[in-house]
């Protein structure tokens, strides 16, 4: 089962046997898993872990408590498949001792009713509650047009697997070949000016890939390299404090931007919540900042945490998951 803490879960098996998982480690070890099938973007992991930390937080919302390691894996290979990579899917699977079809999909053909459908697109798949609804209507009306009234688990799901990514132009290339990105690089640079664009080109902010299958807006800053900006090492907490406003409110104006683009390439991008990741903390902590006590480095990250939340995430028309890493 699973637990939530900031940046990271507690795991409980079957048998009651605990260990902490963190988003970081799952997407290590998925970037195994797509290295081995010769797959070099090591965004994708990374976009993967997002996904899956974005379902267990609605999880939770829904019904607070602990999820089972198996609901976790079920929700992993939904999101690895769903960019286009059912052998990743598989070597994953195999890897944590599992089937690929979590769950196993039933041989019987049977009436594509609304609550079936449904109840295959929020477990079967794990999709959120916004997005089931949206692609609920679609799947139904593709089964109709395809003259399939009744079908088995397995030919819906991929049925709706390729409707989620029905959009995308992974038609016209390989999937390990363009899975998948849905601007280049060069698109952010020429989007932004002033200090935004400044704090990109210094790589204290990062906007990541955005998947044309899962398409977020997703933005990383680099506290670590935010404090090499401010002056030479050791740092005084309130120096950085005083400072991350300003920078918060640079990359909530990123956030709009790049949300907006996506969402302007793909409506259906709306219902999805965008992710601000905090890295290099304890980089930070460890050789810039003046030495702190175990309390008083927890009290200033819950501090920087805080800033974000305040200037970042209120107000803003969509949903902002925030993570310290």
């Amino acid at each position: 089962m699973i637990r939530l803490f900031p940046g990271h879960a507690l795991v409980v098996d079957e048998i009651g046997h605990s260990q902490t998982l963190d988003f970081d480690s799952l997407r290590d070890e998925l970037a195994g898993c797509f290295a081995e099938r010769g797959i070099a973007e090591t965004w994708l992991a990374e976009h993967v872990a997002c996904i899956v930390e974005e379902r267990v937080r609605e999880r939770h919302r829904q019904a607070p408590g602990v999820l089972s390691r198996q609901e976790i894996d079920e929700m992993v290979l939904a999101a690895v498949r769903s960019v286009g990579f059912a052998d990743v899917a598989e070597l994953y699977a195999t890897a944590r001792g599992l089937g690929l079809a979590l769950p196993k999909p039933t041989g019987s053909l049977t009436a594509c009713s609304e609550e079936r459908v449904r109840d295959l697109l929020a477990h079967g798949l794990q999709l959120s509650p916004a997005i089931t609804e949206q692609i609920l209507p679609q799947l139904l009306g593709a089964a109709g047009r395809l003259g399939l009234p009744r079908m088995n688990d397995a030919l819906l799901r991929e049925l709706a697997l390729h409707l989620l990514a029905s959009d995308t132009p992974a038609a016209a290339e390989s999937a390990h070949e363009g899975a998948v990105r849905l601007f280049a690089d060069e698109h952010w640079l020429a989007r932004f000016r002033d200090e935004p664009s400044g704090l990109l080109l210094d790589g204290v902010f990062r906007i990541p890939p955005v998947s044309a299958a899962l398409p977020r807006a997703r933005m990383e800053f680099d506290i670590a390299r935010f404090g090499t900006r401010l002056g030479r090492s050791p740092l005084l907490e309130m120096q950085v404090l005083a400072a991350l406003p300003r920078a918060a409110q640079s990359l909530r104006t990123l956030l709009v931007g790049v949300r907006t683009d996506i969402c302007a390439s793909r409506p259906s991008a709306a219902v999805h919540p965008a992710h601000v990741i905090l890295r290099g903390s304890q980089a930070l902590l460890a050789h810039q900042l003046e030495p702190l006590c175990a309390r008083d480095a927890h009290a200033f990250l819950a501090d920087v945490r805080r800033c974000f939340d305040r200037e970042v995430c209120v107000g803003l028309d969509f949903e902002v998951i925030l993570s310290l890493r």
